[in-house]
């Protein structure tokens, strides 16, 4: 019964994210400059649909930097969304131990991904923001393994979501 219910809540986590992430539609010449750039990466249609909710849909994306720090700023904002379900799915482990490291590793990743984000183009180079990113992907990658020793339908959830985050990182790298 735990199960039916933690496949039915990620039924509905998965349906909300998708139809969050597709909310804002983008026209023209933004949209062949989100074409463009995002062609350029790893997982080129994700990257479509995370940047299709860019705020000034009328002003196109014109430079790789520009670029960067709107695909990392948009990251952090998924992270940060997704860190409450990730952390609501704790109950639903038998090892805390691996849950826990899990989740520290997750908060490191949203540190490394606000501080590439805040940090001042004067101060920070674009290979301080390319460590501080391929950091976050390795604590991604280490929860992920950690969580996929562990199994069950909780921590696939949780695979998941370290999946989506880990692919928009890769891209913004």
């Amino acid at each position: 019964m735990g199960q039916v219910h933690v496949a039915k809540w990620l039924i509905i986590l998965i349906t909300t994210y998708v139809a969050s992430s597709t909310s804002k539609v983008v026209l023209g010449n933004e949209m062949a400059a989100i074409d463009e750039r995002c062609d350029q990466t790893p997982h080129p249609g994700q990257c479509k649909n995370l940047l299709i909710q860019h705020p000034w849909a009328s002003k196109p994306i014109q430079s790789a930097t520009q670029f960067l720090d709107l695909s990392v700023e948009r990251t952090l904002d998924g992270a940060l969304k997704a860190r409450s379900d990730a952390y609501s799915l704790g109950a639903h482990f038998d090892s805390k131990e691996a849950w826990e490291n899990c989740m520290e590793m997750y908060d490191q990743t949203i540190h490394r991904l606000n501080q590439s984000v805040s940090c001042p183009v004067n101060v920070c180079s674009r290979s301080d923001v390319q460590a501080w990113l391929s950091t976050a992907l390795t604590n991604l990658d280490t929860c992920r393994e950690g969580m996929s020793v562990l199994g069950g339908v909780a921590s696939a959830s949780l695979q998941s979501m370290l999946q989506s985050i880990t692919i928009h990182v890769t891209n913004a790298l």
